[in-house]
Order: structure tokens, then sequence, then C-alpha cells
């Protein structure tokens, strides 16, 4: 079994989407972590900074780095790794609030570090076109390749990423496989002209990761 966290806000209208919010009530979801890590169930947290959201950006980093101890799996763009790490808000800057994709300065290495030596068991950074990388508590790095294609849309794709990831992970698949589901996921996402409604199908998945 697999909880995949995001931060849960604590705004009264706010129900079972999990992403960040301008607010964030950690008691929402701290019991559920404490009662999968007595059960042994692993816990995987999508990092997903959305910057329009949060008037103050170094509050996403503090609450994300009082989560990461708790946390087997934590997954990230490469923007959202260094804005766990944030000291300075003048380090980010958003060029365009549809999409909520800020530019973040900073070392992304030693983000990374920082990340792992707060506990987490294994870091994910997504690279885009790239695919992605995994940092073990060793600080010992695996890539793995993406599938390029024609972006037509960014929305959804770390969704899509998590999901296929995540389900590796149910099949018992190793870390590289699952990861290799999650990037073939995320392509697919990106050349269709929607988020949700055109996440794929295993059977699309398995095909972009046959090829």
């Amino acid at each position: 079994l697999v909880i995949h966290l995001a931060c849960i806000s604590n705004d009264p209208s706010f129900e079972l989407n999990p992403s960040l919010g301008k607010e964030i009530n950690l008691d929402a979801f701290r019991p559920l972590v404490e009662i999968a890590k007595k059960n042994s169930v692993t816990v995987v947290m999508d990092l997903d900074f959305r910057a329009d959201q949060w008037e103050d950006y170094r509050s996403f980093g503090r609450i994300i780095r009082s989560i990461i101890p708790k946390v087997d799996i934590a997954i990230g763009t490469e923007e959202e790794v260094l804005a766990s790490m944030l000291k300075d808000s003048s380090q980010v800057t958003i060029k365009h609030q549809q999409i909520s994709s800020p530019e973040i300065k900073g070392n992304l290495d030693k983000s990374i570090e920082g990340l792992i030596k707060l506990g987490t068991g294994i870091l994910i950074v997504k690279r885009g076109k790239d695919g992605a990388s995994y940092f073990d508590r060793n600080l010992k790095r695996k890539d793995i390749e993406g599938y390029p294609v024609k972006i037509l849309n960014v929305l959804g794709a770390g969704d899509a990423f998590a999901s296929g990831f995540i389900y590796g992970l149910i099949q018992k698949w190793s870390i590289e496989k699952s990861i290799k589901m999650g990037n073939a996921c995320g392509s697919h996402v990106v050349t269709k002209e929607g988020c949700a409604n055109f996440m794929p199908t295993l059977e699309e998945a398995l095909k972009i990761m046959n090829k």
C-alpha cells in the first residue's frame, strides 16, 4: 500500500484535493503518517510547490522540512527541490501565473543533499524531457531517461508521473522501472491539450515504455 501525500490546506472549503495551499494544517495528515509508519505502509510525498498560492515562499520549505523525516520517497521538480530549501523569497520569480512554474535561484546539489540528510529514504528529481534522477540515503544518483515528445501543455505532468510511479511501486517493480512508468505517463499527458481527462491508460503507458 502507498499513501501519496502532498500537503492539505486548512481552507474550510477544501475537500480531498491533495495540493498545497496558502496555509497548511499539519494535523490533518500527521496521524495518517503515523498510522502508515506503524503498519509498514510506504509514504510517498509530492513536493508540489505552487508559488502563486504562497504569501511567504519560505513557509513552503519550513513545512516540507518538517515532514520529510517521516517520508519514504519524495518526488519533486528541480524547482520544487530548491523551494524546499529556500532561504530568501527573492530567489523566486513567477513568469506564468496560469502554469505556476516559477524560476528559483539556488544550489540544486546542496538542496538535494539537504533534503536527503533530513531523513527521506529516496528523493526523485523530475527533469522534464531529460527524465528523472533518484538519490538514495547515501546520495548515490541514478538517472532514468525520459521519452522525448512534442509538448503541447505541461499541466498534469506531475500528477501523471506520480500516478505512474506509484502504480509501479504497488506492482512491486524496482524504483528504476517505476520511474520509467512515471516518465511514460508524464510524457503522454504533455502531448494533450488537457490535464486529468488525458491521463494515459495502462496500455498507453506500457506502449510508451516498450518503444
